[in-house]
């Protein structure tokens, strides 16, 4: 069973003590995509000084097994962390930012001070790329991946079932979106090829002299 180590995280923040314009993310695109987008707006409040990033969970998610969703956000555990709805000591409104148009309506006018943000409104978009990966900020981001970095050593973390006395090994089987969708069996790696290439591996394994590896799908 997956159990967190202790933990007491911060229930109630101020709108006093938040930047101006609080952003979060939301999307349907698979785990890469959205952990992206979420990370880059969290690095953006931390080198601009107009956005708070309010964390929101996982919703839908392409390309992932049932539960997966729900696996996703255990893993990851930040809203333990971050700012949540529900940890704001003050009623918010969320107004959705379409992804193609929030360059033009949100994240460039913001991070420029063109527009301003009501205060009880948390501006929800695909991501911050367009800001984070793009100067003035862009040459700040190293500040702010220490930030994330000195976050992750923070947050619980789930027992994985990773023995550090063996060699652990991860395998990411990536399907579905390798190319065009109109051909999917093209881009679709049958199961007998991954079957194939594990059993070649296990046997190369037997030949060297430590104990059984772990492996994690």
């Amino acid at each position: 069973m997956l159990q967190y180590e202790s933990f007491h995280a911060i229930t109630h923040y101020r709108r006093e003590n938040l930047n101006e314009c609080l952003v979060s993310t939301r999307s349907k695109d698979g785990f890469g995509h959205q952990l992206e987008g979420k990370l880059s707006c969290l690095m953006v409040s931390y080198i601009h000084p107009r956005f708070t990033y309010i964390y929101l969970p996982f919703e839908t998610m392409e390309h992932s097994a049932p539960g997966f969703v729900s696996e996703a956000e255990s893993f990851l555990n930040l809203s333990l962390m971050l700012p949540t709805p529900a940890s704001l000591n003050f009623t918010t409104k969320l107004k959705i930012i379409p992804a193609r148009y929030q360059s033009i309506l949100f994240t460039v006018p913001a991070a420029e001070g063109y527009v301003d943000c009501n205060r009880d409104t948390i501006y929800v978009v695909d991501n911050c790329w367009d800001i984070l990966y793009k100067p003035p900020l862009v040459r700040n981001i190293d500040k702010a991946r220490l930030e994330v970095q000195y976050l992750y050593e923070k947050v619980p973390k789930l027992n994985t079932g990773f023995d550090v006395d063996k060699f652990n090994i991860v395998v990411h089987i990536r399907r579905g979106d390798a190319g065009p969708r109109l051909l999917p069996i093209r881009y679709w790696l049958p199961n007998k090829n991954l079957t194939h290439y594990y059993s070649k591996y296990f046997d190369t394994l037997q030949l060297l002299p430590r104990s059984r590896d772990i492996f994690h799908l």
